[in-house]
C-alpha cells in the first residue's frame, strides 16, 4: 500500500503538470511549470526553487517517477549556475535535508542498469552530468553533513556507470573525471572528519566550484600545497595560474576563500616577472635559434641573465642552508674598478688610526680621513668614468663624499646610506654601470 501510495503521489505531480493546471493546493509542483522553469535564467530558477514550499514538498515524496527525477536534477543543475551565493546555500541545504538526496536518488541511480529501453539508456549521460552537478554543489556547501549521503551515491554511481558502459552506453570521459573528483573530495573530507580537523560545515576548504561563478575552479588544488617558489613546469607552459578576483565590496565567503585568494595574488606578484622573463629567454633560444653568444647580447625586461653563473654546494650557517653563487666577473671591469675605489677608502682608514680623546664617540681622526677623501674624490671617481663622461666626475664625487658621513657632526645615518645608493645611480645614469652589473652590485659591492 505504501509503495502504491508513493507512486500515485509522484504520478499526481506529473499528471498535474501535463494537464497544465498550474500550481495547486500549495503542496505539489506542476510538472510543466518545472519544465519551463528549467529553461529560465539560473538566478530565476534558483530563487524560485529555494523559496517554493511546493518544491520542498516534492523533494520529500517517498517515490517519484524517473522522468520527474531527471527533470528535478535538470532544474537544480540549472539553478546551481547562479551567482547568488546566499540563495544557492539555502537551496543546497533544502536538497541536503530532503528525502530526494537520501532515498530517491539512490533508487534512481541504482536502477539505471536495469532499464531495458535502449532509447532511455542513451539519455543517461546527460542526466548523469546533472546529478554530478547537484552532488558537487551540495557537497561543496555542506561537506560534513552531506558527505555520508554523497559517499553512498558515489558508490552506486560508479557501479551503474560500469554497467551502462558494459551495455554499450557512451559515457564521456569528462563525466568520469567529474565523478573521480567528487570521490577524491569525499575521501579527503572523510579523512579530515576522522582526524578531527573538520567538525562542521563552516570548517571546510572549498575544493569544488560554483559552476558559473568561477569557471575552471573545480580543478584547483589546495593553495597550501602550492610552492612559494616557481617550479620548472611553470616556465614551460603558456596557461596562466588561476586567480580569484579580490573582493572589496563585500565579505569573502569564508576564511579559506580569503586566504586562497590573497595567497594566489601575492604569489603571482612575485612569480610572474620571473616566469615571463624566463619564458622569453627559452622562446628566444628556441624560436630564433640563437646561439649562446647571441642570447648573451639579448636584453630582457623582467630578468637579468647570467650565463656563466654556477650554484655551489650548500653550506650550513647559523640561519640555515646557504648557497654560494659563483659567476664570471671578467666582463664586470667597472665593478672591479668600483671595488678598488672602496678598497682604497678602507686602506685610508688603516692609515688614519683613532686619536686619544675623552669621548669614545665621534673620533676626530675621522675628519682627517674625510679631508683626504674630499681632496681625492674627483680623481677616484674619474678612474670609473670613460672619456666621454669625464665631465660628470665633479658632480658624481659629491654623492660619494656624502655617502660616508658628516665631517662636522662626525656621524653617519640613513641619509648617508641613501647618498651611496644615489652615487651608484649616477654611475648607472652615465652608463658606467649597466643591467649586466646588477648581480655584482648586490653580491660584490654590498658584500
Amino acid at each position: 500500500m505504501e509503495h502504491r501510495a508513493g507512486q500515485q503521489t509522484g504520478q499526481g505531480a506529473l499528471d498535474q503538470g501535463r494537464t497544465g493546471e498550474g500550481w495547486e493546493d500549495g503542496d505539489k509542483m506542476n510538472y510543466t511549470m518545472l519544465e519551463k522553469l528549467s529553461e529560465s535564467q539560473p538566478s530565476e530558477v534558483a530563487i524560485t526553487l529555494s523559496s517554493s514550499p511546493a518544491f520542498q514538498a516534492l523533494l520529500d515524496e517517498r517515490e517519484i517517477r524517473h522522468d520527474l527525477v531527471q527533470l528535478i536534477c535538470s532544474a537544480l543543475s540549472r539553478a546551481f549556475q547562479s551567482r547568488d551565493r546566499s540563495t544557492l546555500q539555502h537551496l543546497a541545504g533544502v536538497v541536503k535535508d530532503s528525502g530526494f538526496l537520501r532515498s530517491i536518488l539512490p533508487q534512481y541511480i541504482g536502477g539505471m542498469s536495469s532499464v531495458s529501453d535502449p532509447a532511455r539508456r542513451e539519455q543517461y549521460p546527460h542526466h548523469l552530468d546533472n546529478i554530478i552537478a547537484v552532488l558537487s554543489k551540495v557537497l561543496n556547501t555542506y561537506p560534513v553533513s552531506s558527505v555520508q549521503a554523497v559517499s553512498v551515491l558515489v558508490v552506486l554511481f560508479r557501479n551503474s556507470l560500469l554497467s551502462l558502459k558494459t551495455l554499450g552506453v557512451d559515457i564521456g570521459c569528462q563525466t568520469e573525471e567529474k565523478l573521480e573528483r567528487i570521490q577524491a573530495l569525499v575521501n579527503d573530507l572523510q579523512e579530515r572528519c576522522r582526524e578531527g580537523i573538520l567538525r562542521s560545515d563552516r570548517d571546510h576548504i572549498p575544493l569544488l566550484s560554483d559552476q558559473h561563478d568561477n569557471q575552471g575552479e573545480e580543478d584547483l588544488e589546495n593553495f597550501r600545497t602550492i610552492p612559494i617558489y616557481p617550479v620548472r613546469d611553470e616556465f614551460h607552459k603558456e596557461e596562466r595560474p588561476y586567480l580569484r578576483p579580490n573582493i572589496t565590496t563585500r565579505q569573502h565567503a569564508n576564511v579559506e576563500t580569503y586566504l586562497d585568494t590573497h595567497f594566489r595574488l601575492l604569489r603571482e606578484d612575485f612569480v610572474r616577472p620571473l616566469r615571463e622573463g624566463i619564458q622569453k629567454l627559452i622562446w628566444s633560444g628556441l624560436d630564433m635559434r640563437m646561439n649562446a653568444e647571441e642570447l648573451k647580447r639579448q636584453r630582457f625586461d623582467d630578468i637579468s641573465v647570467y650565463f656563466d653563473a654556477k650554484l655551489g654546494m650548500p653550506m650550513c650557517t647559523r640561519s640555515g642552508l646557504a648557497y654560494i653563487v659563483q659567476f664570471d666577473i671578467k666582463p664586470l671591469k667597472t665593478v672591479e674598478k668600483l671595488l678598488d675605489l672602496l678598497e682604497t677608502l678602507d686602506r685610508w682608514i688603516d692609515e688614519t688610526p683613532p686619536v686619544d680623546q675623552p669621548s669614545r664617540f665621534g673620533n676626530k681622526a675621522y675628519r682627517t680621513w674625510y679631508g683626504k677623501l674630499d681632496q681625492e674624490a674627483e680623481a677616484l671617481v674619474s678612474t670609473l668614468l670613460p672619456g666621454h663622461s669625464a665631465a660628470a666626475a665633479q658632480e658624481v664625487a659629491v654623492y660619494l663624499k656624502e655617502a660616508v658621513g658628516n665631517a662636522t657632526r662626525i656621524d653617519y645615518g640613513t641619509g648617508h646610506e641613501a647618498a651611496f645608493a644615489a652615487f651608484l645611480c649616477c654611475l648607472c645614469k652615465v652608463g658606467v654601470l649597466t643591467a649586466d652589473d646588477q648581480m655584482a652590485i648586490v653580491f660584490k659591492v654590498f658584500n
